[in-house]
């Protein structure tokens, strides 16, 4: 079986639940220059939409067997090397895609190689690299004793806040997805406190939701 926060995941920017801001912001980029060609970084608390954005740009630009995601602690050199080799050869769509998760423990031999990597010619023609970390993650990569900066400035900042419309809109969602499920027994401001609950994490809402936590007020 399909977890239920898989199952619903947004497919396109049209889907993505709040974050008005950043939407627009990407959908301008969209428009402009496209996303072909960038490095994003995307961060936010757990369960915002982060990875989902990634998915959505990859699948956007790469066919599905062009696109590979890694978590930071796994991405070695010989990988960063195989990426580049790939980026010398044209994608069949827009671009090559590759998901860096949990970028912030990324260790400051990946970093330097991927400052190159980044500034490749091939790369920035044929490649789309998206590095995607907590808001908290990020705060502890500033704080380690190499100069983080110099390689952020090379990614275009996507920074998922929550703000009242996007609280609006989660609560809304999860309250639509309650009733197609017939398990929606609660007020709205139960969904609110759930809200709380789960820091705004998508993911633990949603399976809370199928659980039956809001079956009854």
């Amino acid at each position: 079986m399909v977890a239920i926060y898989e199952k619903l995941r947004p497919k396109s920017l049209d889907e993505f639940v709040g974050f008005p801001l950043q939407v627009e912001q990407l959908t301008t980029l969209q428009e402009t220059i496209g996303w072909g060609g960038q490095a994003f970084w995307i961060t936010g608390g757990s369960g915002w939409g982060k990875s989902t954005l990634a998915r959505i740009i990859a699948k956007h630009v790469a066919e599905e067997f062009e696109i590979e995601e890694i978590d930071a602690q796994e991405l070695s050199l010989d990988t960063i090397r195989e990426w580049e080799r790939r980026c010398a050869y044209y994608p069949r769509k827009e671009a090559h895609a590759y998901i860096v998760n949990e970028a912030h423990t990324l260790g400051t031999k990946s970093v330097s190689r991927l400052q190159t990597f980044l500034e490749h010619e091939h790369v920035q023609r044929n490649a789309t690299v998206i590095f995607t970390t907590t808001d908290k993650g990020q705060d502890r990569l500033f704080d380690t004793r190499f100069d983080a900066f110099p390689f952020l400035s090379r990614c275009i900042m996507v920074e998922l806040t929550l703000d009242t419309y996007t609280v609006e809109a989660m609560r809304g969602y999860l309250m639509g997805v309650a009733d197609k499920l017939k398990l929606n027994g609660s007020a709205e401001a139960q969904y609110d406190n759930l809200l709380v609950e789960c820091q705004g994490n998508m993911r633990k809402a949603l399976q809370a939701i199928a659980s039956g936590k809001m079956k009854a007020a």
